[in-house]
């Protein structure tokens, strides 16, 4: 399997000669949940979550105005 996949890439790739470009993304991700006007009697329990991602992807133009746009994050 590994090596059909690189078979797929290369082809790919020697296909869209000068028509590839990819690059590597990562980001941080902070969000918090805030609840105003509760009822009497129960409390907001929400907390901050904190995490990460990083990826890459690759842009390959079929056309001027028309390209694809594979990504793989984690």
């Amino acid at each position: 399997m590994k090596y059909v996949l690189t078979a797929i890439l290369i082809s790919f790739s020697l296909y869209s000669y000068g028509q590839f470009s990819w690059g590597v993304k990562a980001g941080l991700n902070i969000n918090d949940i805030a609840v105003e006007g509760l009822p009497k009697g129960i409390e907001d329990k929400s907390s901050t979550s904190i995490g990460f991602h990083f990826g890459t992807y690759g842009e390959i133009n079929i056309s001027e105005k028309f390209s694809f746009i594979p990504e793989l994050q984690l």
